[in-house]
Formats: C-alpha cells, structure tokens, sequence
C-alpha cells in the first residue's frame, strides 16, 4: 500500500517511507507514465510564517487520451462539517456532492464518492483513494486552516519508464533501501531536485522529469484506443495486480451538478 498523508508523508512503491514538503502555491508531478499523468498542488501553514509545513489540498490525474480528473479539499463556502466535503471534477463537469454513492463508467474508469472519500480505479491502470481531511482541527496557527487530501495507492499498471515524485519508486528496478533519507524533499531517495517536478498547471506536463506522458505536448493528436492499449500494455508491469472496473456496464451512473 502506498500512501501521502498529512504535511506530507510518502510511503513509496517498495515500503520506502519519505517526507516531501515542497513549497506552498507550487504544483508538483507526483506520478506520470504513457497514459497516466498526476499532479499535486501544495499549501501551506495559514497564520505562522515561522512554520514550514505544507500539505496536499488537490491533486489532479490526466488518463490519456479520455480525461482530466480533479479532486479537491475545498468544500462550498458554508459546508456544514458533517455534509459531503471536496470536489470532484471529470472533463470540466463537477460531481454532485450530496449524492454519496456517485459512480461514472467509460473506458475503464469508475469514480465512486462518499462522505469525505473518494475512490478512482482505472481498469488495468490504477486504483486509489483520496480522503478529504477537514478542517476542524486545523484552525490553530499552526495547521493549513484548511481542508487538505490525504492519497492512497492500492494497486497500478506501469511501465518501466514511469516517474514522479513517487512514481519513480514503482519501477521494477527502483531500490533504495540501503540509502539514507536525507531531507525534507525526498533527498536520498528521488531523482534531482524538488523543482525538477514542478509543473506550470494542474493539468500540466512540463516538469523537467515529465518526458514520458503521452499528452505532455496536447491532446490534439489522439492515437487510436486500439493500437495504443497495444502499445502499452506489452510494456507494463503490475504492482499489485489489476485494477478492477466493469467498463462493459449498461448503468447510467452519471450525476452532474
């Protein structure tokens, strides 16, 4: 199981355990491979400038060539604590929030949402939970004051080339056991340096380290579904196995706000 939580702590692709703070108001890439991409936007401490925490409040995952996928921490403003809090976004259409059960299906994808979860599996791709962690704790001086996402990986598809600040540590030749953890950006574990993985938008590709994803120079010229699952899948490894998804399914499972 591999995970980010709180301000943040990686437990990478081989049990590895790493911080990466990063800085707050930057965008990091946090996984990408030929047809998966996921970025990572960063806050920070709300009311102590002597504090230097930060914390994951979004993260975005672009499937090549079919979505653009966000979820967020952010709640409407007046959201009780006990309703449904986040935000999720498919292609530019936002998930209704009060329906707790949401579930879409094309391609291979399914998003499922619950109070203050939700839950992506792209079938033979990637399956993971996001938590939305409220804010109530959290409006101290030292805290975000604000909600933020703890990321849960279960099981992925990948490709050797894959990389990220935690998808490099998916290859089947990743081993750093014998190093030092060093510092607070992953230093002694992840290639170059944070800024390397810095990226100009959510649903931007053009980190330093970002070479890989397919739609890293626009979505434009799409290959076709057939000859790129074949393409791909000859050079893919699993994790933990596949991810589960009936992309077959004749329910209408949408729900649009």
């Amino acid at each position: 199981e591999v995970s980010i939580r709180s301000d943040p702590h990686f437990v990478a692709g081989n049990g590895l355990k790493f911080d990466f703070m990063g800085a707050p108001g930057s965008i990091y890439t946090v996984y990408t491979d030929r047809r998966l991409h996921m970025n990572m936007h960063m806050i920070g401490v709300r009311g102590n400038s002597e504090r230097k925490g930060t914390w994951m409040d979004e993260i975005s995952i672009m499937f090549f060539p079919y979505y653009n996928i966000t979820v967020s921490a952010t709640s409407p403003p007046g959201t009780p604590y006990t309703a449904a809090h986040g935000t999720v976004t498919v292609n530019g259409k936002t998930m209704k929030s009060q329906k707790l059960s949401t579930m879409t299906r094309w391609h291979g994808l399914t998003i499922q949402r619950r109070k203050t979860r939700v839950f992506i599996t792209i079938q033979n791709l990637l399956k993971l939970e996001l938590e939305v962690v409220r804010a109530a704790f959290w409006e101290s001086e030292d805290g975000p004051g604000n909600n933020y996402l703890n990321l849960k990986i279960s099981a992925l598809n990948a490709t050797q080339a894959v990389h990220g600040v935690m998808g490099q540590t998916f290859r089947e030749t990743f081993d750093v056991t014998e190093l030092p953890v060093k510092g607070k950006d992953g230093e002694g574990v992840i290639e170059g340096k944070a800024e390397d993985y810095i990226v100009s938008g959510m649903f931007a590709a053009d980190c330093k380290l970002c070479t890989v994803f397919d739609g890293r120079n626009g979505w434009n010229s799409k290959v076709a579904e057939e000859d790129a699952t074949k393409e791909i899948s000859e050079e893919m490894h699993s994790w933990t196995g596949m991810a589960g998804a009936d992309s077959e399914s004749d329910e209408d499972d949408l729900a649009w706000e």
